[in-house]
């Protein structure tokens, strides 16, 4: 019996989404093949429709590659597909949290025609593995009071009990994220969660020593010191490796409209993710085009309507930065006098 028309349009539009989701440098046949446990020949049959897929196969296909059936089949809902990276302290660790991120970052950096727009409410978690104590803090502050792991109920921060295993991930993030061509929106309000985070540790109590607080405040000057000289020189970069970086991938927007939440948006290829932070640190995350699209139009709005301060606009940059310097000053002269 001939088979049906629209399951065969069905079934090639499923793998073309699907090719548009890898990486070039991957086989769509080997990623079918080892997803489904099949042959290369078996795969190459059902990606050319020559034989239909059971309703298992479809089910793993669009589970793993993060599609939607009611966008496959066309069915008019407002339902949208998300994936969730739910940190947890028994099924989803921080470590399996930042392998994750390592990981999406490595899907984007093998791509073509990248680019990532980051909407920052706070700011970008990738930024503070260039200085660990700021990594080792915020690492910290995450699992005891935001993410409540039981082990970190009464313990109390200090240097020295610094993960290593996150760290040796989060170096690797931050140089994935170098490679990657990025806009990022900041705006005034972008520093606040962090300081209020040390100033709240500090409080109290959190700090075994205390002095830590103040560290913190040096190296976020420094970071934030880093983070002008990128927007100045219009691209990301090490110390051990600024002479030679002239990639033209850094492009930082100041926004006077406030940013809501972190939004993250990677163009790939032919094809589009959104990542929306949830809980303060846990990640959905949607190829859905409608969504994506939507997602690119609201931040293209903002971009359209903020200033941009790298490579340009010494003058804005300057204040900007200067602002959040401020900060921190008043910051540790609020620490000073609660001695």
């Amino acid at each position: 019996m001939a088979k049906d028309f629209n399951e065969m349009e069905t079934q090639a539009l499923l793998f073309q989404q699907i090719k548009n989701s890898i990486p070039q440098n991957l086989s769509l046949v080997d990623e079918v093949s080892d997803l489904l446990n099949i042959s290369s020949d078996s795969a190459y049959r059902r990606i050319r429709s020559g034989k239909s897929l059971s309703i298992d196969e479809l089910q793993k296909l669009c589970s793993h590659f993060n599609i939607s059936l009611d966008k496959l089949f066309n069915i008019k809902t407002n339902h949208i597909l998300f994936s969730a990276s739910d940190i947890n302290h028994i099924h989803f660790s921080f470590e399996d949290y930042m392998a994750f991120v390592q990981a999406s970052l490595s899907q984007f950096a093998r791509s073509e025609n990248l680019e990532m727009i980051y909407s920052a409410q706070d700011i970008p978690l990738f930024h503070h593995f260039r200085h660990p104590e700021l990594a080792a803090f915020k690492v910290f502050f995450y699992l005891k009071a935001v993410l409540l792991f039981p082990e970190y109920v009464n313990k109390k921060f200090s240097f020295e009990d610094t993960l290593e295993t996150t760290m040796k991930i989060g170096k690797k993030i931050i140089q994935t994220y170098e490679r990657i061509p990025a806009k990022e929106i900041w705006n005034q309000e972008t520093i606040n969660s962090f300081l209020r985070q040390i100033e709240f540790s500090f409080d109290i109590g959190v700090f075994e020593n205390p002095e830590d607080a103040f560290i913190l405040c040096d190296r976020l000057d420094e970071e934030i010191n880093h983070i002008k000289l990128q927007a100045e020189r219009g691209y990301k970069y090490t110390e051990q490796d600024s002479s030679n970086n002239s990639n033209d991938n850094y492009q930082l927007y100041s926004s006077e409209v406030i940013v809501g939440d972190n939004t993250i948006l990677g163009n790939m290829d032919k094809s589009q993710i959104t990542y929306l932070t949830y809980n303060v640190l846990s990640l959905l995350s949607t190829s859905d085009v409608h969504f994506c699209q939507s997602t690119e139009k609201h931040l293209r709005n903002v971009i359209s309507k903020s200033a941009l301060i790298s490579s340009v606009s010494e003058r804005e940059r300057i204040i900007f930065f200067n602002n959040m310097h401020q900060k921190i000053d008043k910051l540790r002269s609020r620490l000073k006098n609660s001695d």
